[in-house]
């Protein structure tokens, strides 16, 4: 879980995901290697320079902002897999994200808590 508070909040103009777990595919989307890699998929959501490589290899070194990759950790009996994806605004309700591969091979737009118990961190270039 990040401890951290936001920094920077969400514009007036933001429209809000409507609830923290829901999820929505995004509209047109066809499944690609892009979507099928969350650091491919981040790459190609923000113009800031993303490093191809595993998403355990990202270490916390900013605190949420928009255009940041938030860094998740998925816990499971016989594993642990990393997953990074793309903060796109900060609401009063949590953190809205996008991201590939959340749901095999496809973009996912959703909202995340602030405590979110698989959220590790922030990552910027």
């Amino acid at each position: 879980m990040y401890a951290g508070a936001p920094v920077e909040q969400a514009s007036a103009s933001h429209t809000e995901v409507a609830g923290v777990d829901d999820k929505t595919t995004a509209p047109g989307a066809a499944t690609s290697p892009t979507s099928c890699s969350c650091v491919r998929t981040a790459r190609e959501f923000t113009s800031m320079p993303i490093p191809l490589q595993d998403a355990d290899a990202f270490e916390q070194n900013t605190t949420p902002a928009v255009g940041v990759l938030a860094l998740m950790e998925y816990k499971y009996a016989t594993t642990t897999v990393a997953h990074v994806a793309v903060v796109l605004a900060l609401t009063p309700v949590g953190i809205d994200i996008v991201e590939g591969n959340y749901e095999e091979c496809e973009i996912t737009y959703r909202t995340i808590p602030y405590d979110y118990k698989n959220l590790k961190g922030f990552w910027r270039q």
